[in-house]
């Protein structure tokens, strides 16, 4: 069954429900698959992360920590929608896998073969492994958490 979420949190006093649309999360057996929207990510851009955290990059971030607290698995970030990563991606990118282990969380970035070799340039595959098939990044997670 499709791991559920809980949205809702206080704000300023105010309890508050989110309407999750960045981010679709599904549980595979001992992972959880967390596919970032297209759309969100490509409006990641300089204008959005230039001058500091905009709307658009505290939603998102709002709504995979919320995810990846709710998930007892290790964890797949699904952005392999993406083909192309600017400098603001990549940052964000990043800042999820900091997220990860700020949370005692596995995880690994499954994504297209362009992407992965973007992401293998700026270093990311220090901190995080990076997959280009879904199943292979679960399986892979799947059995070091055994």
């Amino acid at each position: 069954p499709p791991l559920r979420i809980d949205h809702r949190y206080l704000t300023e006093g105010r309890d508050v429900t989110m309407q999750p649309s960045h981010i679709q999360s599904s549980s595979q057996g001992s992972v959880s698959v967390l596919s970032l929207a297209k759309e969100s990510l490509a409006a990641i851009n300089e204008n959005t992360c230039g001058s500091g955290p905009s709307p658009l990059v505290a939603e998102l971030t709002d709504e995979f920590v919320h995810a990846i607290q709710a998930s007892p698995h290790s964890i797949v970030i699904d952005i392999r929608d993406l083909s192309f990563l600017d400098h603001a991606n990549v940052a964000f990118l990043f800042k999820l896998v900091r997220l990860l282990g700020k949370n005692n969380k596995r995880g690994c970035i499954c994504c297209s073969s362009n992407v992965k070799q973007g992401l293998d340039v700026v270093g990311m595959t220090k901190v995080c492994p990076t997959v280009a098939d879904l199943d292979k990044a679960i399986a892979a997670l799947a059995s070091s958490s055994k």
